[in-house]
């Protein structure tokens, strides 16, 4: 979700050319993405990246639900694992949740002594998104285009979604601030 606001917004996608914008991770090495925003999920990719003649780096934390955050995870990793071979069986939303409240505290102090850094929480996102795409503006990128930011946000409740409605909806064609996204059930 933050990285369709950011591209929106206009800032353009360093390293992947449509939605989720996650792009190929081993290619981060070494780039320069100054003027741009990359999506880095694995602490091991963030080290790498911010080792690269990336010039200054701006960080957006996205908190959510720890156990939300787990299912969503595991619905992921289970609709992935055709073409990885990894899957989500054997883990628990909440052994997952766990290691996020393990892992949280050092990646926030890595992101911190890197660059500037904005935590934002998933589910006021949902709530206030142009409050979110302000707090974006403001800290992150002052060019951004709100009202675009604030148009990818799909009105929904934070619970993690049996399917991929909401990540499907995303291929679809650019959405202006005069047509937001098509609500999406709870």
């Amino acid at each position: 979700m933050t990285m369709q606001m950011l591209v929106a917004g206009g800032l353009p996608a360093g390293n992947a050319s449509e939605p989720p914008y996650e792009g190929d991770r081993e290619a981060i090495v070494g780039k320069d993405f100054t003027g741009t925003c990359v999506k880095l999920l694995d602490e091991y990719v963030t080290a790498a990246a911010v080792a690269g003649p990336t010039r200054a780096w701006r960080f957006i934390w996205l908190d959510r639900d720890p156990y939300e955050q787990g299912c969503s995870y595991l619905k992921f990793l289970n609709w992935m694992a055709p073409a990885t071979g990894i899957s989500g069986a054997g883990y628990t939303p909440q052994q997952v949740a766990n290691t996020y409240g393990r892992d949280r505290p050092g990646r926030i102090a890595q992101l911190n002594a890197t660059g500037t850094l904005l935590v934002l929480d998933y589910e006021r996102v949902l709530l206030r998104p142009r409050k979110a795409a302000a707090r974006i503006r403001r800290d992150i990128f002052p060019h951004l285009d709100v009202a675009a930011a604030a148009a990818q946000v799909h009105q929904r409740d934070g619970r993690c979604l049996p399917d991929l409605a909401v990540e499907e909806s995303f291929h679809t064609p650019a959405r202006s601030p005069h047509h937001p996204p098509a609500r999406s059930p709870s």
